[in-house]
């Protein structure tokens, strides 16, 4: 049973990684239908691997509703580790900002902000929400919180640095129009 499981799972590897190579060689349909196959047949971890796979490669056909579709299931499945129900709802929310849905990825990430393998990347984007809703109140205190973390990333601390000071400006701008 066991050499039975590790076989199948093989199977699923290199088709998996064909699969793989067919993206990457522009036969885009060609490794959809393979994902497909291995998100309903595959072994091992490699049905949600596929799954995943299936909406980033929506995403980059250009179809971002589907794929924030495809990204909310995972998310929403019950029977899915959290980690990767996370994973997925980041995924979504990353392109919902695209979209200019603004609310909706402050609704889905917010909760992920603290204490979550993910808070960094949910700061970033909600971050970013606010301020494409021009709600810079909101959003200098997320960024000053990106800034104060001394577990956040260096790259993303350089950005909210920026952030912080472009928010500043925003809303220095905004009182000295309140006071004339």
């Amino acid at each position: 049973w066991d050499y039975w499981k590790t076989s199948q799972a093989a199977k699923s590897g290199d088709a998996f990684i064909s699969a793989l190579a067919l993206s990457e060689s522009g036969k885009k349909v060609e490794a959809l239908a393979t994902f497909e196959a291995l998100q309903t047949n595959g072994s091992g971890g490699y049905p949600l691997l596929s799954q995943m796979r299936i909406a980033a490669e929506t995403a980059a056909s250009g179809d971002k509703e589907k794929a924030i579709t495809l990204f909310t299931a995972i998310a929403s499945d019950s029977g899915q580790q959290p980690i990767i129900q996370d994973l997925a709802r980041i995924r979504a929310g990353t392109l919902m900002l695209d979209l200019g849905k603004a609310d909706d990825v402050i609704l889905q990430l917010t909760s992920l902000m603290d204490q979550n393998g993910f808070r960094h990347s949910a700061r970033e984007l909600v971050l970013l929400a606010h301020m494409e809703k021009g709600a810079f109140d909101q959003a200098r205190p997320i960024a000053e919180r990106i800034v104060a973390d001394v577990e956040t990333p260096a790259q993303l601390r350089q950005r909210a640095e920026v952030y912080v000071s472009y928010v500043q400006s925003k809303l220095g701008a905004a009182a000295d129009k309140e006071a004339s």
